[in-house]
């Protein structure tokens, strides 16, 4: 079995990170957090030492140009933001509210103990998406904002996953079960990023905290294409 591996790394305003889900070229710059359960679907192949340290190159030059936007994961480890509140933003509507708390369940119990509310976003929610992090965090919480009522989300290439009052491990716990599922249910089309509140992000909209944590996810994806292309 290969390991499911997630960038140690949050960005410093908003608290990001990324898992390139079945990728498992990428593991020569990650630490392992979990194990596929047995029989996963995910393809995985194997890195030639050469690309492997190319990628690491990549990698290395694409934090530099952030310099400043990232942090390790465990400068952010404790629970932070109203909650514990859970964001789903352009995940498939094929994967319900009551599977993802089941998800939850199994992944942050404690979490869950304390009853984790579960909000769908879409674009159209601007009343949501354009006011600031920490009047949506709260105003959802608490009831008091509620996002369009919808069926007819659509799916993005990159869903995010925006987790508020999570210790980062259930965090990432529940990360790697809804992370799975959004990738099956989509055929591997979607790969989804993960973020959690933090206070230097609180002030930005949310809008644009989370096309800051999916442009990133991109970036990182863009880099284990390349490798790809030079195989």
């Amino acid at each position: 079995m290969r390991p499911l591996l997630c960038f140690l790394l949050f960005q410093s305003v908003l608290g990001w990170t990324s898992s390139v889900i079945k990728r498992a070229s990428l593991s020569q710059l990650n630490t392992p957090l979990t194990q596929n359960p047995p029989n996963a679907p995910w393809p995985t192949r194997t890195t030639d030492t050469s690309l492997a340290l190319g990628l690491m190159d990549e990698f290395n030059n694409f934090l530099k140009t952030r310099d400043g936007d990232f942090m390790k994961l465990d400068e952010s480890g404790t629970a932070f933001g109203p909650g514990p509140l859970l964001l789903v933003y352009g995940i498939p509507v094929g994967i319900q509210d009551d599977e993802i708390q089941d998800m939850i369940s199994d992944g942050a119990p404690e979490a869950s103990n304390k009853n984790v509310k579960i909000v769908r976003l879409s674009e159209e929610d601007s009343h949501v998406l354009d006011i600031s992090m920490q009047e949506a965090l709260g105003g959802l919480a608490q009831g008091s904002i509620e996002p369009s009522a919808t069926d007819t989300q659509q799916t993005f290439q990159v869903p995010v996953i925006f987790f508020s009052g999570f210790e980062n491990d259930e965090m990432l716990n529940v990360y790697n079960i809804l992370g799975r599922e959004i990738w099956e249910e989509t055929f591997g089309h979607a790969s989804a990023a993960c973020a959690k509140a933090v206070p230097n992000a609180m002030k930005k909209s949310l809008r644009q905290v989370l096309d800051e944590i999916s442009g990133d996810h991109r970036e990182a994806l863009s880099l284990e294409n390349k490798e790809e292309e030079e195989e």
